[in-house]
């Protein structure tokens, strides 16, 4: 009976000590700006920012639910269902539509979360010495705004991002049992939320397990840590083929792109080799037809242009498509290597902002809801929200270049480290966030099927972070220091969003339905 009543004592007093009941009640500030903030925006954004993409998520739900239905009750077999995007998101989809009946609380939780953990990373990042600054910089940056209610995969990968390395970093701190349990429950359910959103971030896997070497020296932290990420990672891969979904091949699309964009580059001579590179996959003619519609090497281009061809997403996952799409990638890099190579280059040149800035691309007021299905919050307020983003983000280039806030976080990191730290100093936060940002885009850089800042978005706010938190610990030592440092981010910010503000007036009778001349014709997904 003594042990009986023990454990539960136990259990009590273990909650009473943890540190997140700590966090919540050190962070109430920081969680009540976050809840006003995405209120705010949910209500004017209404029902969120949507696209062609986050369509198809939601009309997903209900393929989704009835895989569910069919999984609990043992007929997974009689209902098989497929798509082209990851799924992940149409379950927390679904969930807000089974709680409250529409997509809101969806759009309302991704915002309060999204402002929530950049804010509390921030702070974690400079460990609270400024958390002024750093509220007052994201509360100035449009992108905080616009992204936070946007229906973007990117989104919740960039969330999951800032919880997995919060958690793994706070491990150290955690004294009570209680608080590992739910620690490791985090991690695996982030993890599953930044696999199962882009699939492009499983690259980050092998990032966060050098960090947890790094930063843990008892070996079952290290098992622990590890295992949680890629406990995540199995869920998000397996759990559509449980529910007999399966997610079609995209990565391959890539490949597909840069094959038919290196027999475009081709000289008419050595073009006609190729010509039918492709045929035998996709039928006579398809690759001609694919060269003469692409598009790689201007602006808005994209893969829609190929798409708009017998080489299309659906062909594409058909059979063994994509792993003979693979080979052929091969045989292109090691039989034209010179070729290959010129198109490889401004494949990853236009993705890192080189030469050409990334695209701001996807983020309409509303074009795909003529019947208004979603309650759209169809207002000046709204529209105003909108294409003020747009305009600021043309206005900016800056900010799509991601070369210039790669080089630029890792000038910062070089000097905090080797200024301020010492050589030996063990790994710090800016460093492993860096490393994060890093695996994550070079996946794009590797494989991708547009030029646009939504893929660039959680390496984006990883940069930002960094940044903002570095820039108050180097420069905010001296008053004379401090003085010039705000002085020169003031002139910046006011120039910035004056200039956003000049471009959205040059605008403001059109809704802007993209930054840069991109094909919208398509209908294809990507």
């Amino acid at each position: 009976m003594k042990m009986a009543t023990k454990k539960p004592g136990k259990i009590i007093a273990e909650i009473k000590q943890s540190a997140y009941i700590k966090w919540f009640c050190n962070n109430r500030n920081s969680i009540i700006i976050a809840l006003l903030i995405s209120v705010f925006i949910t209500i004017l954004s209404h029902p969120g920012i949507i696209y062609i993409d986050s369509y198809v998520r939601i009309s997903f739900t209900d393929s989704l639910k009835t895989s569910i239905k069919a999984f609990l009750t043992g007929e997974s077999a009689l209902y098989p269902s497929s798509s082209w995007l990851t799924i992940t998101p149409s379950f927390f989809i679904l969930l807000s539509k089974e709680i409250v009946g529409s997509i809101i609380l969806y759009t309302f939780t991704q915002c309060f979360l999204h402002w929530l953990l950049t804010i509390v990373f921030i702070d974690q990042l400079n460990e609270k010495q400024h958390p002024l600054w750093n509220k007052i910089c994201l509360f100035l940056s449009p992108v905080m705004w616009a992204f936070g209610v946007y229906y973007e995969a990117s989104v919740g990968s960039a969330i999951a991002m800032l919880a997995i390395l919060l958690l793994i970093w706070k491990w150290r701190a955690l004294q009570v049992r209680f608080d590992k349990v739910i620690t490791v429950i985090l991690i695996i359910g982030f993890s599953f939320v930044c696999f199962g959103y882009r699939a492009n971030a499983f690259s980050i896997i092998p990032a966060v397990i050098i960090i947890v070497l790094l930063r843990e020296k008892k070996l079952l932290a290290r098992v622990l840590l590890s295992a949680s990420v890629l406990l995540g990672f199995f869920v998000s891969a397996f759990l559509p083929s449980l529910l007999n979904i399966r997610v079609l091949p995209s990565y391959s699309a890539g490949f597909a792109w840069e094959i038919v964009s290196v027999i475009q580059s081709m000289e008419p001579d050595k073009q006609y080799e190729y010509i039918d590179y492709l045929d035998d996959l996709f039928g006579d003619g398809a690759t001609a037809i694919a060269v003469q519609n692409n598009s790689y090497d201007e602006q808005g281009s994209s893969i829609n242009g190929m798409f708009n061809s017998p080489i299309s997403s659906m062909a594409i996952s058909e059979g063994d498509h994509s792993t003979r799409l693979v080979k052929r990638y091969v045989k292109m890099a090691l039989h034209e290597p010179k070729m290959f190579l010129k198109t490889k280059w401004e494949f990853i040149s236009h993705s890192l902002g080189i030469g050409k800035p990334v695209n701001m691309y996807e983020y309409y007021y509303q074009p795909w809801d003529p019947d208004n299905e979603f309650g759209l919050n169809d207002s000046q307020q709204r529209a105003f929200y909108v294409n003020f983003f747009l305009a600021f983000m043309e206005f900016n280039s800056i900010i799509r270049r991601p070369w210039i806030m790669y080089l630029l976080s890792l000038v910062l990191i070089l000097i905090w480290r080797f200024k301020y730290q010492g050589k030996k100093a063990p790994l710090n936060l800016y460093e492993a966030t860096f490393l994060v940002s890093l695996f994550y885009y070079g996946a794009y850089l590797l494989n991708t099927q547009a030029f646009e800042f939504r893929y660039y978005y959680p390496s984006w706010i990883l940069l930002f972070a960094i940044i903002i938190g570095l820039i108050p610990q180097m420069f905010f030592n001296s008053k004379r220091s401090k003085i010039i440092t705000l002085t020169v981010c003031l002139v910046i910010i006011i120039a910035s969003l004056a200039g956003g503000y000049k471009k959205y007036r040059e605008t403001s009778d059109d809704i802007v339905a993209a930054i840069d001349d991109v094909d919208t014709t398509s209908t294809a997904i990507i």
